[in-house]
């Protein structure tokens, strides 16, 4: 990648990738080990701009955060809860989680607190479910910036339809450092298996989450608890390695875990549902090439397996339907219209009706397209012109560092 164009050419693929660490599991650990009294030690995290911005924030907070090679320590904030801050200022970069999930818990201290974003993350919603923190956090419309002016005492919280997931995580995450027992009922949840993940981290720093799918019951006065936390391999990254080698090849995917929590797993079922050979054994996850046909899935809950999905429908017989569109409008980019405009450029025969889109087979053309400064709309493109014409020169490349930071070089050293 040279002036932050990357030249996708086609190609077959044959080989092993080591999946990087989940960004979605190093983020919530980074939050809960900087909260537990002692030090957590962290192997395999996802080191990419998501991941440091949480990073960056921890640190700032008092947290003493050490690096060794692949190995993440964090001793963590001694009484955060009741901890006094002076008019600290907290960047988020892009990360949509971390400016979401962070506003309750700083909520929690309720120091002043100023919170600030970079680039799309800035004009993104933050989502309906702030609505109940309105007494707790003001946003200011010149600066784009958000602040903390009152502590957060909340025990009963209802949120009906939510837009996203993530606010609901930073609840989870900072509820039990309150004095007194809440509840959260949520009507309709979005991202389901994000909370459930969230649920399942924080049980393992000593947190305990009582209920059911749709009622959250949380004692108060917890203490979290350092733990050693083996990250395991990205789901949301690993799909597309998997469409690549669905459509053009075979590839064994190392560090994933069969029974892993992350709801982009499901990418492996469609994979096979479209007639890929899926292999799993012992937690290693081989996919082969064969004869695609069209597949149907509702995306709602799993928003971000929509670009490797729009990828592989365009290498199926038939007309693929991928339900869930609502979801995409407050990504980096309006993913649907990301979607349709660039892949549209090189051929490709794409319309919504509804909250679905249809991906019709098609063989891409060459051609210049651009990421929209979306990490998976990049990585999308450069796993579909594996199977194009000719060369796809993708501009705004580099977003990929978002995510997954290599994508480029591990995607060109499994090419034959």
């Amino acid at each position: 990648m040279t002036n932050n164009i990357y030249i996708a050419k086609p190609g077959k693929i044959k080989g092993r990738v080591d999946v990087i660490g989940s960004k979605s599991i190093t983020q919530r650990v980074f939050l809960a080990a900087a909260l537990a009294s002692g030090r957590s030690e962290i192997h395999n995290p996802s080191f990419c701009d998501d991941s440091i911005a949480v990073l960056n924030i921890i640190q700032k907070l008092g947290a003493d955060v050490r690096k060794e090679g692949n190995t993440v320590y964090v001793n963590g904030i001694n009484n955060y809860n009741t901890k006094r801050y002076d008019d600290i200022s907290l960047d988020c970069l892009e990360s949509g989680f971390t400016l979401r999930s962070i506003l309750p818990i700083l909520a929690v201290n309720g120091s002043n607190f100023i919170v600030s974003g970079k680039d799309t993350l800035i004009r993104r919603h933050i989502g309906n479910e702030y609505q109940l923190l309105n007494d707790y956090i003001k946003y200011n419309t010149t600066e784009h910036t958000y602040s903390i002016y009152k502590k957060l005492d909340l025990s009963s919280i209802e949120l009906i339809n939510p837009d996203s997931s993530q606010m609901i995580s930073g609840l989870l995450i900072s509820l039990p450092l309150l004095n007194h027992d809440s509840t959260i009922t949520i009507i309709n949840p979005k991202s389901k298996p994000y909370i459930d993940l969230t649920v399942n981290i924080l049980a393992k720093f000593g947190i305990q989450i009582t209920g059911n799918n749709t009622v959250y019951n949380i004692s108060g006065k917890q203490e979290y608890i350092p733990k050693y936390i083996d990250i395991e391999g990205d789901m949301s990254g690993a799909a597309f390695f998997g469409v690549a080698a669905a459509i053009s090849g075979k590839l064994v995917l190392n560090n994933l875990k069969k029974d892993s929590k992350q709801g982009d797993k499901n990418i492996f079922d469609i994979l096979s549902s479209a007639g890929a050979r899926v292999d799993i054994t012992d937690n290693i996850f081989t996919i082969s090439s064969s004869n695609l046909k069209s597949f149907n899935y509702d995306a709602t809950n799993t928003p971000d397996l929509f670009p490797p999905l729009v990828a592989l429908a365009i290498n199926c017989d038939g007309i693929s339907e991928i339900k869930g569109i609502g979801r995409l409008s407050q990504k980096e980019s309006n993913r649907k219209e990301t979607l349709m405009s660039e892949f549209t450029k090189l051929g490709a025969t794409i319309w919504c009706e509804g909250d679905s889109m249809f991906v019709k087979d098609s063989v891409l053309k060459a051609g210049k397209v651009d990421s929209h400064n979306d990490h998976r709309i990049a990585m999308a493109l450069s796993v579909a012109a594996l199977n194009a014409e000719g060369d796809v020169i993708i501009n705004q490349a580099d977003c990929v560092d978002k995510s997954y930071p290599g994508f480029y070089n591990i995607l060109e050293s499994v090419k034959r």
